[in-house]
């Protein structure tokens, strides 16, 4: 299942008597929060220092979240900030309980000053999780030592600043639209109180802030958007069969993989196969619905035809409203219900892509995150793809195994390279299919109509003129749903992308050999990230060429 991430920052100097309060105020968020997502798991980031965050591991335990206790620096080397034995072994005890504990990744760790890393670490906290808890005191400008007021780095108002919309998804990606957290801001007072500053009051102490600037509200309202759709897929996931599940994994881990695969990358490999099954099942439900309320509808028209032209019975007609109604209750059922079931299908797979190459990253050495390089672009409906992903490989370190890269090639490489030349005269057959149906049955309509024409013109009977409208009718709209379905489809489209994706599978190949051959292992990594952008690359295009397309019905 796919967890949902909440995040913690705040001041270290928590007045004691405010501390009951805010542990209360803590718990009940964090309550509420699994109320309002009940499908989904829950984990909590949390720096652990004095105060605030630990206030909020307590709560999370007791709330029952999973804590990920995500240090800014080495345990050694941050224990030194702990100025008195009590809260050093505050510390140690909250670690213990702690499922995960990741050191918060650097560049240049051994030249950062303290503040940079206490910086990265907010800004760690701010990209990964989806709701960021402030206990803050609202005042963003502190004193600093050198007696002016700023801004402090790694301090709450930099990070809470971080969370609302000044952190991009990638440091080196500066076109990339940055990003944006939920702030939920608990109001506490702190015993190094800016004198510039009014104190607060002490009813205030412990109470939530509504967000007042129009940004703030929109992005709440996107980030609730996006958590209950990842709380729907844990619902729907909950549903889908084992056999399934098993099926995907296995299709995934193809060929001999590494323990170090299985072991190290177990939990976005089993949120692959879940995300992978249920697309599988959404699609086979999309197809039967399709063709369903294809034929409902084509049956409609039919009716509507016959008692238009050859037999004015009441009975077609009643025959034409009802099957109509039917073909529209299963359209609204399958395609506008509360579960919008073609979307679920290419969101779900679309997931399960990105977890597929994070996977084959991961067990080749590659430590770039899919979420860097999945829909950057898309802070919309589509913005819960890649939070979802980068969820379930938090503090997932690269396995370095040169066993493991083989397999990468076998199971990666060397599978979708099948798999995309498969699918080139597949949908080629599908297009010439459809096209040639297309073409004969606007040209049978055409035949028709001249030949209702002279059938006129001879003074046929009315029957034979009438039966002579009806298939010439139903000819046009049969050409009118064939042609549709096929632009819906894409099949042109997606043989033209499969082609392209085959030529660099295979080229990838061939370089990935190479420079294996050659002992360039790093280089050889650079390859699967480039080949792992391609594929990313190619399904954002063929989500949202999909999504474009979605499926209408028209009963004339």
């Amino acid at each position: 299942m796919i967890p949902i991430i909440v995040g913690v920052t705040g001041h270290r100097d928590i007045l004691p008597q405010d501390e009951l309060k805010l542990r209360n105020a803590l718990q009940t968020k964090l309550l509420a929060l699994k109320n309002q997502f009940p499908h989904s798991p829950f984990h909590l980031l949390s720096g652990l220092s004095e105060g605030a965050d630990q206030l909020a591991a307590e709560a999370a335990l007791d709330a029952g979240y999973k804590l990920v206790a995500t240090l800014p620096m080495p345990q050694a080397m941050y224990e030194e900030d702990f100025n008195t034995p009590a809260l050093l072994t505050q510390f140690q005890q909250l670690l213990a309980k702690a499922d995960q504990v990741l050191v918060c990744p650097v560049e240049n760790s051994d030249d950062i000053r303290r503040d940079e890393r206490y910086q990265a670490l907010g800004r760690y906290i701010a990209q990964h999780a989806q709701i960021v808890i402030a206990v803050w005191d609202g005042i963003t400008e502190q004193l600093a030592p050198d007696g002016q007021l700023k801004v402090l780095m790694g301090g709450t108002a930099d990070v809470v600043q971080l969370c609302r919309g000044e952190l991009a998804a990638s440091a080196l990606d500066i076109l990339t639209i940055p990003e944006a957290a939920k702030v939920e801001h608990l109001r506490t007072r702190r015993a190094k109180h800016n004198p510039a500053n009014p104190p607060m009051t002490e009813q205030l102490v412990g109470t939530w802030a509504e967000p007042t600037d129009e940004q703030a509200q929109q992005t709440n309202i996107r980030t609730d958007r996006m958590l209950k759709a990842i709380d729907q897929l844990n619902e729907y996931g909950k549903t889908v069969p084992t056999a399934s599940i098993t099926q995907c994994q296995e299709w995934l881990l193809s060929g001999n993989p590494p323990s170090s695969v299985t072991s190290i990358l177990a939990t976005p490999i089993a949120a692959f196969a879940l995300a992978d099954a249920a697309a599988g099942i959404r699609q086979k439900e999309r197809a039967k619905a399709v063709k369903r309320i294809s034929l409902l509808a084509i049956a409609s028209i039919l009716c509507q035809q016959i008692y238009s032209g050859p037999d004015m019975q009441w009975g077609w007609l009643a025959a034409h409203i009802g099957l109509a109604a039917l073909a529209f209750w299963a359209f609204l059922h399958f395609f506008r219900g509360r579960h919008r079931r073609e979307e679920q299908y290419l969101d779900w797979r679309s997931i399960a892509e990105g977890l597929r190459v994070q996977v084959f990253w991961r067990a080749a050495g590659v430590n770039d995150s899919v979420a860097d390089h999945y829909l950057t672009g898309d802070r919309d409906e589509l913005d819960w793809i890649r939070q979802a992903v980068r969820n379930m490989t938090i503090g997932m370190q690269a396995i370095d195994d040169p066993v493991a890269m083989q397999w990468v090639r076998e199971a990666w490489l060397q599978s979708q390279k099948k798999y995309f030349e498969k699918k080139v005269p597949e949908n080629s057959r599908h297009r010439v299919l459809f096209n040639r149906l297309t073409q004969g049955f606007f040209f049978t309509a055409l035949t028709v109509t001249v030949v209702t024409l002279a059938a006129h013109l001879l003074d046929m009977t009315d029957t034979v003129l009438n039966s002579l409208v009806l298939v010439s009718g139903m000819s046009f709209v049969m050409a009118a749903v064939l042609k549709t379905y096929s632009e819906q489809m894409a099949y042109e489209e997606q043989q033209n992308r499969y082609r392209g994706m085959a030529g660099l599978f295979n080229w990838a190949i061939e370089r990935y050999d190479a420079l294996m051959r050659e002992g360039k292992i790093a280089d050889a990594r650079l390859v699967l990230l480039k080949i792992g952008q391609e594929a990313l690359a190619e399904n954002a295009g063929w989500l949202r060429l999909h999504r474009e397309r979605q499926f209408e019905i028209n009963i004339a």
